[in-house]
């Protein structure tokens, strides 16, 4: 996973398809990202991540993620305390507080 991630995979045809009508689903008529109902920072979110220059990638593109990579190396090197009282642990905390989430690092670490 980690291989992939961090050097990417081709896009299928039918992947991209589906990727598309996800990017799509993200973007209202007026060209505005739309709030994803009481979430309004993961519209945005996904497509910083999952798009390449704004556009869904298509069949045959190769698509990368290294912060996934980096993610699961982290988990990779640290074990499952990377997520529950880890280096990983403030990231996934103020994301969800992006989103209204009340969850604290205590939270987490209990």
């Amino acid at each position: 996973a980690i291989e992939y991630a961090l050097n990417g995979f081709a896009v299928t045809q039918i992947i991209g398809g589906y990727w598309e009508n996800s990017v799509r689903g993200f973007h209202s008529t007026n060209d505005e990202i739309t709030t994803m109902g009481k979430y309004p920072n993961a519209g945005q979110g996904f497509l910083d991540i999952y798009t390449v220059n704004g556009e869904a990638p298509v069949q045959g593109q190769r698509f990368k993620n290294p912060t996934l990579a980096q993610t699961y190396s982290t988990i990779a090197n640290e074990g499952c305390d990377a997520y529950y009282r880890g280096s990983l642990t403030p990231t996934i905390v103020n994301f969800l507080q992006s989103i209204g989430s009340h969850l604290t690092i205590e939270d987490f670490n209990d």
